[in-house]
């Protein structure tokens, strides 16, 4: 194997890091937005939470989109070392618990629907792009070693 390919294949701790950066910003940024254009369609944010009702902030939004994704960081670094297959399955994993998760703020009976609608978008979008990006990290691999 060339410097060029091995080189390639690790890459430095900055070029590792780039990606993750992206879809750490990529994420916020869309959950934000849907934020925004729920607070738009008068969503109050209040979701009932053990008998007490909090709001969401911007700031939940921020920190529990980066907690998601730090969580699934540490799997994909985990399971990086067993090849394309297992961060496929993560890919598959993380967009279907992105996904499920969304059915807890439909739950929320004392949550009102334009709030419920955002809050389950949020949930579905972050698995979504957590779903393309490993996905498309995978993309360069060769067609007979995918799935």
């Amino acid at each position: 194997m060339t410097k060029m390919a091995t080189k390639r294949m690790t890459g430095s701790p900055r070029t590792r890091l780039r990606p993750i950066l992206v879809v750490a910003v990529t994420t916020v940024m869309v959950n934000l937005a849907v934020w925004l254009i729920g607070l738009a369609a008068n969503a109050d944010y209040r979701v009932g939470m053990g008998g007490q009702a909090i709001t969401i902030t911007p700031v939940h939004v921020v920190l529990t989109t980066l907690v998601a994704l730090a969580l699934g960081g540490l799997a994909f670094t985990l399971t990086r070392r067993w090849g394309p297959a297992a961060s496929r399955w993560l890919a598959v994993a993380g967009g279907t618990v992105g996904v499920l998760s969304a059915s807890t703020p439909i739950m929320q009976a004392e949550a009102e629907p334009v709030t419920t609608v955002a809050l389950a978008t949020m949930h579905i979008l972050t698995g979504a792009i957590w779903f393309v990006a490993l996905w498309r990290a995978n993309a360069s691999e060769p067609a007979w070693t995918r799935w």
